[in-house]
Protein backbone atom coordinates (compact mmCIF):
# COMPACT_ATOMS: atom_id res chain seq x y z
CA UNK A 1 0.00 0.00 0.00
CA UNK A 2 1.27 3.44 -0.66
CA UNK A 3 -0.14 5.15 2.38
CA UNK A 4 2.40 7.10 3.10
CA UNK A 5 3.67 4.52 5.25
CA UNK A 6 7.77 5.27 4.17
CA UNK A 7 6.94 8.19 6.93
CA UNK A 8 4.94 6.20 9.60
CA UNK A 9 8.27 4.15 10.00
CA UNK A 10 9.46 6.70 12.93
CA UNK A 11 6.34 5.57 14.73
CA UNK A 12 8.29 2.40 15.39
CA UNK A 13 10.75 4.63 18.28
CA UNK A 14 9.00 4.11 20.81
CA UNK A 15 10.92 3.80 23.86
CA UNK A 16 10.08 0.98 26.74
CA UNK A 17 12.85 1.92 29.08
CA UNK A 18 11.89 4.89 31.87
CA UNK A 19 8.50 6.93 32.49
CA UNK A 20 8.12 10.27 30.88
CA UNK A 21 8.77 12.66 33.90
CA UNK A 22 5.59 13.50 36.19
CA UNK A 23 5.10 17.50 35.06
CA UNK A 24 4.48 15.46 31.42
CA UNK A 25 1.56 13.32 32.23
CA UNK A 26 -1.83 13.42 34.38
CA UNK A 27 -2.70 10.99 36.79
CA UNK A 28 -5.75 9.10 35.83
CA UNK A 29 -8.22 9.70 39.22
CA UNK A 30 -7.14 7.26 41.91
CA UNK A 31 -5.89 4.05 39.43
CA UNK A 32 -2.54 3.26 39.86
CA UNK A 33 -0.59 1.62 37.07
CA UNK A 34 -1.59 3.75 34.29
CA UNK A 35 -1.13 7.75 33.24
CA UNK A 36 -2.07 10.12 30.13
CA UNK A 37 0.69 11.68 28.19
CA UNK A 38 0.62 15.00 26.72
CA UNK A 39 -1.42 15.14 23.77
CA UNK A 40 -0.41 15.83 19.99
CA UNK A 41 -3.31 17.68 17.81
CA UNK A 42 -2.53 18.01 14.31
CA UNK A 43 -5.57 19.61 11.83
CA UNK A 44 -8.83 18.20 13.99
CA UNK A 45 -7.52 15.34 15.14
CA UNK A 46 -5.67 14.69 19.10
CA UNK A 47 -4.05 11.55 19.98
CA UNK A 48 -3.85 11.09 24.21
CA UNK A 49 -0.61 8.22 24.75
CA UNK A 50 -1.86 6.46 27.40
CA UNK A 51 1.29 5.31 29.78
CA UNK A 52 2.16 2.47 31.72
CA UNK A 53 3.66 3.23 35.10
CA UNK A 54 4.01 -0.66 35.89
CA UNK A 55 7.39 -1.75 36.81
CA UNK A 56 7.20 -5.27 35.07
CA UNK A 57 5.43 -5.99 31.53
CA UNK A 58 2.92 -9.08 30.95
CA UNK A 59 5.30 -12.03 29.67
CA UNK A 60 2.68 -14.07 28.67
CA UNK A 61 1.17 -10.54 26.16
CA UNK A 62 4.33 -10.14 25.00
CA UNK A 63 5.20 -13.43 23.80
CA UNK A 64 3.06 -12.28 20.78
CA UNK A 65 3.53 -11.74 17.17
CA UNK A 66 2.34 -8.91 14.70
CA UNK A 67 0.95 -9.82 11.25
CA UNK A 68 3.63 -6.74 10.46
CA UNK A 69 6.26 -9.07 12.17
CA UNK A 70 4.76 -12.39 10.02
CA UNK A 71 4.76 -11.32 6.89
CA UNK A 72 8.02 -9.57 7.00
CA UNK A 73 9.61 -13.17 8.72
CA UNK A 74 7.75 -15.53 5.92
CA UNK A 75 5.69 -17.11 9.31
CA UNK A 76 2.18 -16.33 7.85
CA UNK A 77 -0.13 -17.90 4.70
CA UNK A 78 -3.68 -16.61 4.11
CA UNK A 79 -6.03 -18.42 1.66
CA UNK A 80 -9.39 -18.46 0.87
CA UNK A 81 -10.91 -21.62 2.34
CA UNK A 82 -9.73 -24.31 -0.02
CA UNK A 83 -12.79 -25.84 -2.11
CA UNK A 84 -15.56 -23.69 0.14
CA UNK A 85 -14.75 -19.82 -0.45
CA UNK A 86 -16.60 -17.64 1.74
CA UNK A 87 -17.22 -13.93 1.56
CA UNK A 88 -16.59 -13.94 5.60
CA UNK A 89 -14.03 -16.43 6.38
CA UNK A 90 -10.44 -17.06 5.38
CA UNK A 91 -8.16 -19.35 6.64
CA UNK A 92 -4.76 -18.42 8.61
CA UNK A 93 -1.59 -20.46 9.10
CA UNK A 94 1.10 -19.30 11.42
CA UNK A 95 4.01 -20.83 11.16
CA UNK A 96 6.06 -18.55 13.32
CA UNK A 97 7.35 -19.48 16.73
CA UNK A 98 5.19 -17.43 19.02
CA UNK A 99 1.09 -16.67 18.81
CA UNK A 100 0.01 -14.12 16.02
CA UNK A 101 -2.47 -11.79 17.55
CA UNK A 102 -4.47 -10.06 13.76
CA UNK A 103 -6.08 -7.19 14.67
CA UNK A 104 -9.98 -5.88 13.41
CA UNK A 105 -9.60 -4.00 10.42
CA UNK A 106 -6.22 -5.27 9.17
CA UNK A 107 -6.62 -5.47 5.50
CA UNK A 108 -5.93 -8.00 3.69
CA UNK A 109 -5.34 -7.92 -0.58
CA UNK A 110 -6.05 -10.33 -3.32
CA UNK A 111 -8.06 -13.86 -3.20
CA UNK A 112 -11.37 -13.60 -4.70
CA UNK A 113 -12.01 -9.95 -3.12
CA UNK A 114 -10.00 -7.95 -0.32
CA UNK A 115 -10.96 -8.20 3.11
CA UNK A 116 -10.49 -7.24 6.63
CA UNK A 117 -10.03 -8.92 9.85
CA UNK A 118 -13.83 -8.94 11.55
CA UNK A 119 -12.31 -9.10 15.04
CA UNK A 120 -8.91 -9.26 17.22
CA UNK A 121 -8.13 -13.26 17.00
CA UNK A 122 -5.17 -15.05 17.88
CA UNK A 123 -3.91 -18.08 15.70
CA UNK A 124 -1.45 -20.27 17.76
CA UNK A 125 2.29 -21.05 16.69
CA UNK A 126 2.19 -23.31 14.32
CA UNK A 127 -1.69 -23.76 14.06
CA UNK A 128 -4.17 -22.89 10.95
CA UNK A 129 -7.55 -21.43 11.92
CA UNK A 130 -10.70 -20.24 9.72
CA UNK A 131 -10.74 -16.33 10.75
CA UNK A 132 -13.57 -14.16 10.64
CA UNK A 133 -13.46 -11.41 7.95
CA UNK A 134 -15.44 -8.94 5.97
CA UNK A 135 -15.26 -7.88 2.33
CA UNK A 136 -13.96 -4.30 1.33
CA UNK A 137 -14.54 -4.82 -2.46
CA UNK A 138 -17.69 -5.22 -3.08
CA UNK A 139 -18.57 -6.63 -6.74
CA UNK A 140 -15.57 -8.67 -7.59
CA UNK A 141 -14.95 -12.41 -6.58
CA UNK A 142 -12.07 -14.19 -8.67
CA UNK A 143 -8.60 -13.90 -8.98
CA UNK A 144 -5.24 -15.45 -10.26
CA UNK A 145 -4.39 -16.54 -6.71
CA UNK A 146 -6.25 -17.85 -3.73
CA UNK A 147 -3.67 -16.51 -1.35
CA UNK A 148 -3.64 -12.94 0.19
CA UNK A 149 -0.58 -10.61 1.36
CA UNK A 150 -0.95 -7.90 4.12
CA UNK A 151 -1.95 -4.57 2.81
CA UNK A 152 0.34 -3.23 6.10
CA UNK A 153 -2.41 -1.08 7.04
CA UNK A 154 -5.75 -0.69 8.52
CA UNK A 155 -8.48 0.08 7.07
CA UNK A 156 -10.27 4.04 8.58
CA UNK A 157 -11.29 3.87 11.75
CA UNK A 158 -15.51 4.10 11.12
CA UNK A 159 -14.86 0.72 9.04
CA UNK A 160 -13.25 -1.06 11.35
CA UNK A 161 -15.98 -0.04 13.80
CA UNK A 162 -18.14 -1.26 11.46
CA UNK A 163 -16.27 -4.74 11.51
CA UNK A 164 -16.39 -4.67 15.43
CA UNK A 165 -19.96 -3.70 16.37
CA UNK A 166 -22.09 -4.49 12.70
CA UNK A 167 -22.38 -6.21 9.79
CA UNK A 168 -21.48 -6.46 6.04
CA UNK A 169 -23.85 -4.31 4.68
CA UNK A 170 -22.33 -1.45 7.45
CA UNK A 171 -18.84 -2.33 5.97
CA UNK A 172 -19.65 -1.79 2.70
CA UNK A 173 -21.64 0.68 3.00
CA UNK A 174 -18.74 2.67 4.82
CA UNK A 175 -16.20 1.58 2.43
CA UNK A 176 -18.66 3.25 -0.40
CA UNK A 177 -18.48 6.39 1.39
CA UNK A 178 -14.72 6.43 1.62
CA UNK A 179 -14.55 6.00 -1.98
CA UNK A 180 -17.10 9.10 -2.68
CA UNK A 181 -14.97 10.96 -1.04
CA UNK A 182 -11.81 11.35 -3.06
CA UNK A 183 -14.05 10.25 -6.55
CA UNK A 184 -12.05 12.53 -9.27
CA UNK A 185 -9.47 13.37 -6.81
CA UNK A 186 -6.40 11.77 -8.79
CA UNK A 187 -6.80 7.63 -8.13
CA UNK A 188 -3.56 5.30 -8.58
CA UNK A 189 -5.01 2.27 -7.84
CA UNK A 190 -5.93 -0.32 -10.63
CA UNK A 191 -8.20 -2.02 -8.35
CA UNK A 192 -12.05 -1.79 -9.18
CA UNK A 193 -14.04 1.20 -7.66
CA UNK A 194 -16.26 -0.65 -5.06
CA UNK A 195 -12.62 -1.53 -3.05
CA UNK A 196 -11.17 0.45 0.01
CA UNK A 197 -7.76 0.60 -2.24
CA UNK A 198 -9.66 3.34 -4.33
CA UNK A 199 -9.75 5.66 -1.29
CA UNK A 200 -6.25 3.99 0.58
CA UNK A 201 -4.27 4.77 -2.74
CA UNK A 202 -5.51 8.12 -3.81
CA UNK A 203 -3.25 10.43 -4.51
CA UNK A 204 -5.15 13.66 -3.15
CA UNK A 205 -5.31 11.47 0.47
CA UNK A 206 -1.41 11.09 0.21
CA UNK A 207 -0.59 14.17 0.25
CA UNK A 208 -3.20 15.48 3.04
CA UNK A 209 -2.06 13.03 4.83
CA UNK A 210 2.26 13.04 4.92
CA UNK A 211 2.52 16.30 6.47
CA UNK A 212 0.12 15.14 9.35
CA UNK A 213 1.71 11.81 9.59
CA UNK A 214 5.59 13.21 9.96
CA UNK A 215 4.50 16.05 12.69
CA UNK A 216 2.45 13.17 14.98
CA UNK A 217 5.06 10.91 14.27
CA UNK A 218 8.16 13.13 15.65
CA UNK A 219 5.89 14.29 18.66
CA UNK A 220 3.64 11.52 19.93
CA UNK A 221 6.79 9.44 21.10
CA UNK A 222 7.22 8.73 24.51
CA UNK A 223 8.51 6.01 26.74
CA UNK A 224 6.29 3.44 28.12
CA UNK A 225 3.28 4.06 25.36
CA UNK A 226 0.70 1.13 25.96
CA UNK A 227 -2.21 2.90 23.94
CA UNK A 228 -4.15 5.84 22.95
CA UNK A 229 -7.18 8.14 23.00
CA UNK A 230 -8.02 9.63 20.03
CA UNK A 231 -10.30 12.55 19.67
CA UNK A 232 -11.68 13.61 16.41
CA UNK A 233 -13.44 17.40 15.70
CA UNK A 234 -13.62 17.57 19.71
CA UNK A 235 -14.71 13.97 20.39
CA UNK A 236 -13.72 11.19 22.22
CA UNK A 237 -13.82 8.55 19.12
CA UNK A 238 -11.76 5.49 20.03
CA UNK A 239 -9.32 4.38 22.66
CA UNK A 240 -6.84 1.56 21.90
CA UNK A 241 -5.05 0.10 24.74
CA UNK A 242 -2.06 -3.21 24.45
CA UNK A 243 -1.01 -5.07 27.46
CA UNK A 244 2.75 -4.23 27.80
CA UNK A 245 4.73 -1.54 25.95
CA UNK A 246 6.54 -3.52 23.58
CA UNK A 247 3.20 -5.01 22.18
CA UNK A 248 1.97 -1.17 21.67
CA UNK A 249 5.29 -0.54 19.76
CA UNK A 250 5.06 -3.44 17.17
CA UNK A 251 1.29 -2.77 16.70
CA UNK A 252 0.30 0.81 17.01
CA UNK A 253 0.96 2.22 12.93
CA UNK A 254 -1.61 0.78 11.47
CA UNK A 255 -4.07 1.93 13.97
CA UNK A 256 -2.59 5.05 14.03
CA UNK A 257 -2.96 5.39 10.18
CA UNK A 258 -6.96 4.21 10.75
CA UNK A 259 -7.29 7.13 12.54
CA UNK A 260 -5.43 9.85 10.38
CA UNK A 261 -7.33 8.36 7.23
CA UNK A 262 -10.78 9.05 8.97
CA UNK A 263 -9.53 12.19 10.36
CA UNK A 264 -8.63 13.17 6.49
CA UNK A 265 -12.01 13.58 5.17
CA UNK A 266 -13.69 14.21 8.35
CA UNK A 267 -12.47 18.08 8.61
CA UNK A 268 -15.23 20.33 10.43
CA UNK A 269 -15.95 23.45 8.99
CA UNK A 270 -16.34 24.99 12.24
CA UNK A 271 -13.83 25.67 14.71
CA UNK A 272 -12.56 22.66 16.47
CA UNK A 273 -12.71 23.10 20.40
CA UNK A 274 -10.11 21.57 22.70
CA UNK A 275 -11.53 18.92 24.81
CA UNK A 276 -11.28 19.55 28.22
CA UNK A 277 -9.02 17.08 29.48
CA UNK A 278 -11.44 15.69 32.26
CA UNK A 279 -13.55 14.30 29.41
CA UNK A 280 -10.84 11.88 28.23
CA UNK A 281 -9.38 10.94 31.73
CA UNK A 282 -13.11 10.53 32.99
CA UNK A 283 -13.28 8.14 29.76
CA UNK A 284 -10.20 6.11 30.26
CA UNK A 285 -10.81 5.96 34.30
CA UNK A 286 -14.57 4.49 33.29
CA UNK A 287 -12.42 1.54 31.17
CA UNK A 288 -10.29 0.42 33.14
CA UNK A 289 -12.27 0.71 36.86
CA UNK A 290 -15.09 -1.59 34.99
CA UNK A 291 -14.98 -5.16 36.30
CA UNK A 292 -15.18 -7.37 33.32
CA UNK A 293 -14.88 -11.09 33.15
CA UNK A 294 -11.44 -12.25 31.82
CA UNK A 295 -12.14 -15.40 29.66
CA UNK A 296 -10.10 -16.46 27.47
CA UNK A 297 -10.60 -15.43 23.49
CA UNK A 298 -12.15 -12.23 22.40
CA UNK A 299 -15.28 -10.82 24.39
CA UNK A 300 -17.78 -8.35 23.24
CA UNK A 301 -18.39 -5.72 25.89
CA UNK A 302 -20.55 -3.39 26.81
CA UNK A 303 -20.29 -0.86 30.00
CA UNK A 304 -21.29 2.50 30.99
CA UNK A 305 -21.37 4.99 28.34
CA UNK A 306 -18.93 2.85 26.29
CA UNK A 307 -19.09 -0.53 23.78
CA UNK A 308 -15.79 -2.47 22.76
CA UNK A 309 -13.57 -5.50 23.26
CA UNK A 310 -10.88 -7.11 24.08
CA UNK A 311 -8.49 -10.17 23.64
CA UNK A 312 -7.30 -12.10 26.69
CA UNK A 313 -4.53 -14.79 26.51
CA UNK A 314 -5.66 -16.79 28.81
CA UNK A 315 -8.78 -16.78 31.57
CA UNK A 316 -8.49 -14.01 33.86
CA UNK A 317 -5.10 -12.55 32.12
CA UNK A 318 -4.53 -9.29 30.87
CA UNK A 319 -6.10 -8.22 27.21
CA UNK A 320 -3.14 -8.34 24.72
CA UNK A 321 -5.47 -5.63 23.21
CA UNK A 322 -8.71 -3.84 23.87
CA UNK A 323 -10.37 -1.26 21.72
CA UNK A 324 -13.41 0.67 23.10
CA UNK A 325 -15.69 3.68 21.76
CA UNK A 326 -18.02 5.67 23.78
CA UNK A 327 -21.63 5.53 23.56
CA UNK A 328 -24.57 8.39 23.82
Amino acid sequence: MKLAIAALTAFAIFGCSKSPPADQTRAIGGLKGYAMGEPVTYENATFVPVISTKPEPDKVVDDTITLTEAKKNGWVEIIELPGQEQVNLLKVRNNGPKPLLLLSGELLLGGKQDRIIAKDTIVPAGETKDVQVFCVEHGRWDGASERFDYGGTMVPDRARKSAQYEDQEAVWEDVGRKNRSVSGTGRTSSSQSSSIRTFLDDNGLQKKLKSGVDFVSATLAQPNVVGVVFILNGEIKTFELFGTPSLFEKAHKPILESFLTEAAVAKSNKPVKALDPSKWLAFVEKYLTTPTEKREGYNTLDGDGYRGGEYNMSAGAKSAHSSFEPIK
